[in-house]
């Protein structure tokens, strides 16, 4: 006002000074354009009023140079000007006051709307906030006018709105202005998120784009739709795993929710049930599948359809024609249709069946058991009984009845003296006041029945009583008391010792004669004593020292082996003989027996030694027998050859003849050693069709005219390593028992062939191993053997000829020879049809060319030109003849010999300074005297190193000494010997000392 003030002053002077005319009005414009500055339309009133007033007054003061009608005008126009003027800034202050009030409502409504309401021009920058937006976002509307709208977002979703402005900007395409609202994510000023809803709407201002967004949070809403969805999925879940059915049937009869267990407990196919399905249809299922009984089709579907609108609510029980049954229960709704839920009690139905029929068991069981039964409830009134019960405890059966006093049957028993002397009813008084305590008791009536009574307390109250007859046990038991004192009298006295131990190893029992036979101290042997004590007690008496030194691991052993050694012998210190054998015992554990067998043992080494005798004897005759014929054939031809000598004739045919039988008494002397098996073979590699080839001329001399021989030898036989003389008596052997299994004639068969022995083949025969093997066979079209003669044609002194014919040795000592070669004999024959006796023996595998060197190699032997002798060489030999003989072939094979009589001799003779030349010595193994031929041999080694020592025998029995190492590694040989085999065996010895 006081602005207006001064320009009022200012253009009044201005008035006064300047000449009058159309400019005086302006001045007094200025005051009424004050007006616009005065927020009240009022006051321009007052100051267009106050400068017409002040236009009036300069017109009166100021001189008017003009007409006065000029200045009347000038002063009019000045006025209207200034009313002009006013009512131009009245209307312009009222439509801005009017402004003021819409925007002033406008903003009130915006406050007060529950939405939150967002306004933001094109670039995003937010130009309204409301208090709703203030509350939902915890921005002030200060903080947020102009800035970016992305602040009230997530940064993805920032990046996305400025992307969707920038898009609708350039296109004019949007998927949000005017759709409608959608959810999105808002951000609050602390950073947390929640939920939003969204409109969002396009105004124009003053020729400017808005958007409008118009934002509810549904945090609340989500967090009830998730509760909803969570209620509805859990009452679908009970829905469809309910053991019950139910259906929903709205108003118009029309199927609005149902279970898979009701389309399952009435049949329907899946599939055919859906949401909105009119009932008829679901009942036309059910008459056509026989549900409802008979009838009509049509009748009975209008029928049932009535019978659900007039009775809405009902409940019954059904069965299928399947046989499962249910129950269904059906219920009106509050706003029309029905509910029904269907219970399945087919399985209830099937288990009241089954109950039935046990309870009807258990009625039969329990009327007929053996065991007497009776049960009495709370009151102690008899609720029931079986008729084993009174007949046990010898009641008369009408004197039991259902619902009859306890105090009663106590009575009867008073009146039969069972409950001793004293006032009656007391006495049951006191009885019946026990009827709560459990009790187990043997009872024996009058009659002699014995039982057992038992009474149990029930835990309803009441009690049971049951009564079990024991007589015939009882007498079982005396009965069997008797016995087991008989058997104990029996186990106590019986020849053998007995001991039973458990599976710990612990004894159970035993008996005397255990500890007799066994020679266990009896302060030891005792019930409860473990089997590794016993065990210890006889190691430290050393009854096991040839089983090592280490007592623990004899324990060990002798208690791992319980279950799996059956049987074995023993000797006690004192000399007795016992058998121990061990079974397992049913019952877990196992029973050792000890018998007695010192007198048996005896009896049957006196058995044997007579069994030995006579095979001696019938050996001798048959070994006296064929050594006669020799010693006839040796001395006949030599005496022959001392006539023949003394008229000057050729003696050399009876010599000959006189050496062959020796030569058969040698080889019958080695058959009686490969009888034994203790024979020293001398093997070498042989041609077995060539060997044969040389008996040819031989073999069919001892055979009659009437016996053909065919000899079938296969090309390229494989070479085998055996002792040729050996294989020549074998196949002697054969030959002649052949010969002899034809005396009327026939033909033997002799065939060598190669044969390949096949792992099954193998795996029947023991100790012989799968691969190449020659076979020689001998076979016959003799009268053959029965399988009774063939159980024993290998066992030694069997044989089926007559007396003084055959020693029965044969077989035997052919299969002693092809054992000890590393073969086996196999044996073919039948009545009727002959026999076939096969020698298979294993293919020698011949070393390499360059280690074939022969045995008389001449580098290894040392030779003197200018004698041609072999040498010098110590004899030693205890029988003169033999030594005389030995002495003269080594002689004649050119070695200079020194022959003794025994070992001191011998050394004697090695310390003589002309005998230092002697580089070799034979000695006979037995020599009489203080020392044999190897401790001679031991002797002249300390005092000669380097001396070649070969050892020579006529004993079989000296495998302790003859396989010794020693005496393998310096070479042995056989006596009798000829000239041509000592000479090789000495080459060899010496070619095997140079190499």
């Amino acid at each position: 006002m006081l602005v207006a003030s001064g320009l009022a002053g200012v253009s009044l002077a201005f008035d006064l000074v300047v000449p009058p005319g159309m400019g005086t009005a302006v001045g007094y414009l200025a005051v009424v354009l004050v007006g616009v500055w005065i927020p009240d339309r009022r006051f321009v009133f007052a100051l267009a009023a106050g400068a017409s007033v002040l236009v009036i007054l300069g017109m009166v003061l100021a001189p008017d140079p003009g007409t006065p009608v000029a200045a009347l005008a000038n002063r009019g126009l000045g006025i209207a000007a200034i009313w002009a003027a006013a009512l131009v800034i009245f209307q312009g202050r009222r439509v801005q006051d009017v402004l003021t009030d819409s925007e002033g409502r406008l903003q009130s409504i915006l406050d007060n709307a529950v939405d939150g309401i967002v306004t933001i021009d094109q670039a995003g920058h937010i130009r309204s906030f409301n208090r709703s937006a203030e509350a939902m976002f915890g921005y002030l509307r200060a903080e947020v006018l102009g800035r970016n709208v992305g602040i009230l977002m997530t940064p993805d979703d920032g990046a996305r709105h400025d992307g969707h402005i920038r898009r609708y900007m350039e296109t004019g395409k949007s998927g949000i202005i005017g759709v409608g609202p959608r959810e999105v994510e808002g951000k609050r000023k602390d950073g947390s998120t929640f939920p939003l809803e969204l409109a969002v709407g396009e105004v124009k201002d003053r020729g400017e784009r808005l958007f409008v967004g118009a934002l509810r949070d549904i945090t609340q809403r989500k967090v009830v739709e998730h509760e909803a969805a969570e209620k509805s999925a859990l009452l679908e879940a009970v829905f469809e795993t309910m053991a019950q059915g139910f259906t929903v049937i709205d108003g118009d009869c029309r199927l609005m929710a149902f279970n898979q267990q009701y389309a399952e407990l009435i049949g329907y196919p899946a599939g055919f049930l859906r949401v909105g399905m009119p009932l008829a249809e679901m009942i036309r299922f059910r008459v056509e599948q026989g549900h409802l009984g008979p009838g009509e089709t049509e009748t009975l579907i209008r029928n049932r359809l009535e019978q659900f609108k007039t009775d809405p609510e009902n409940a019954k029980e059904r069965r299928l024609p399947n046989g499962n049954t249910y129950l269904y229960h059906r219920k009106k709704l509050p706003r029309g249709g029905t509910v029904t839920t269907f219970t399945d009690l087919t399985q209830q139905k099937k288990a009241q069946e089954k109950i039935s029929v046990q309870a009807a068991f258990l009625e039969a069981t329990f009327q007929t058991m053996s065991q007497g039964i009776a049960v009495f409830d709370s009151n102690l009134k008899l609720a029931a009984f079986n008729p084993q019960f009174a007949e046990i405890l010898n009641y008369p059966l009408d004197s039991l009845k259902i619902g009859m006093d306890r105090h009663e049957l106590m009575a009867f028993r008073y009146q039969r003296g069972e409950l001793g002397e004293g006032d009656r009813d007391a006495l049951v008084r006191a009885k019946v006041s026990e009827s709560n305590q459990p009790r187990r008791a043997e009872r024996t009536l009058a009659n002699g029945r014995t039982f057992i009574y038992e009474r149990s307390p029930l835990p309803g109250g009441g009690l049971i009583s049951t009564a079990t007859d024991i007589t015939d046990r009882k007498r079982a038991e005396t009965a069997l008391a008797a016995q087991s004192t008989l058997l104990q009298a029996t186990f106590d006295n019986m020849s053998q010792g007995i001991a039973v131990f458990d599976e710990n190893h612990i004894l159970v029992t035993m008996n005397t004669r255990y500890t007799e036979i066994t020679g266990l101290p009896a302060d030891l042997v005792k019930p409860g004593v473990h089997r590794r004590d016993l065990i210890a007690w006889q190691v430290a008496q050393g009854r096991y020292a040839n089983e090592g030194d280490d007592a623990e691991a004899i324990i060990a052993a002798h208690l791992a082996i319980t279950h799996t050694r059956d049987s074995i012998e023993r000797i006690a210190p004192g000399g007795t003989v016992y058998h121990v054998e061990r079974r397992s015992s049913p019952q877990g554990g196992y029973i050792t027996t000890v018998s007695d067998v010192t007198e048996w043992r005896e009896t049957e080494r006196k058995l044997h030694q007579a069994q030995k005798m006579e095979a001696v004897g019938q050996l001798t005759g048959g070994i006296a027998h064929d050594f006669n014929n020799l010693l006839a054939v040796s001395l006949g031809n030599l005496e022959l050859a001392i006539e023949t000598l003394d008229s000057g004739g050729d003696v050399r045919a009876f010599l000959e003849t006189a050496k062959g039988a020796t030569e058969r008494g040698a080889a019958l002397t080695s058959q009686l050693m490969a009888f034994s098996r203790r024979q020293s073979l001398q093997p070498e590699v042989t041609d077995a069709g060539e060997l044969t080839a040389e008996l040819g001329d031989f073999i069919r001399r001892i055979l009659s005219a009437a016996i053909a021989l065919d000899v079938v030898i296969a090309d390229d036989l494989w070479p085998i390593q055996v002792d040729r003389s050996q294989l020549q008596s074998a196949v002697l052997n054969l030959i002649v028992n052949a010969r002899d299994a034809m005396p009327d004639g026939g033909r033997i068969t002799v065939d060598i062939c190669n044969r390949e022995l096949s792992a099954a083949e193998a795996a029947n025969l023991e100790g012989i191993e799968p691969g190449p093997y020659l076979e020689l066979s001998v076979g016959d079209t003799g009268a053959g053997m029965p399988p009774e003669v063939m159980e024993h044609v290998f066992e030694p002194f069997y044989t089926t000829k007559g007396v003084g014919k055959g020693t029965g040795l044969g077989l035997s000592m052919v299969y002693g020879f092809a054992r000890q070669s590393g073969g086996f004999v196999d044996l073919e024959s039948a009545p009727g049809k002959g026999t076939a006796v096969r020698i298979i023996l294993p293919r020698h595998q011949m070393p390499a060319l360059e280690e074939e060197a022969p045995a008389t190699d001449t580098a290894a032997v040392e030779v003197k030109p200018e004698t041609a002798a072999r040498g010098r060489i110590l004899l030693v030999e205890d029988d003169a003849d033999v030594r005389a003989t030995a002495a003269a072939m080594l002689a004649s094979a050119g070695y200079g010999v020194v022959a003794t009589h025994d070992g001191p001799s011998a050394l004697a003779a090695m310390a003589e300074p002309e005998n230092r030349g002697i580089h070799l010595v034979l000695s006979d193994i037995v020599l009489t005297g203080p020392l044999n031929g190897v401790e001679v041999a031991e002797r002249l080694w300390a005092e000669h190193p380097g001396l070649t020592v070969a050892f020579m025998t006529g004993y079989a029995d000296l495998d302790s000494v003859a396989q010794s190492e020693l005496v393998s590694h310096c070479g042995l040989i056989r006596k009798p010997f000829t000239k041509a085999r000592l000479v090789q065996f000495l080459d060899g010895v010496a070619n095997s000392e140079a190499a």
